[in-house]
């Protein structure tokens, strides 16, 4: 089953998570790129790495609980 997204561009129909998560992804905008979290990465440690704030991290990439943000992770971050 294909789902359509609804006004707020979220996935509808099936009640599918998955499939909503797909639909509303963050995207990496121009002058921000990907980076995939390493062992010894949390929240801060990356805010460091790329000279932002670990509250722009959080809503830059949706981030509900910072605190399972874990290993193998992609977040967008500002380019360098």
């Amino acid at each position: 089953m294909r789902a359509v997204p609804n006004r707020e561009g979220r996935a509808g129909g099936d009640g599918s998570q998955n499939m909503g998560d797909q639909v509303n992804a963050p995207v990496a905008g121009p002058n921000e790129h990907w980076y995939t979290m390493e062992a010894k990465d949390d929240i801060y440690t990356v805010a460091k790495k790329f000279n932002t704030t670990p509250e722009w991290l959080i809503k830059r990439n949706e981030i509900k609980t910072p605190s399972l943000v874990v290993p193998g992770k992609n977040l967008i971050v500002p380019g360098k």
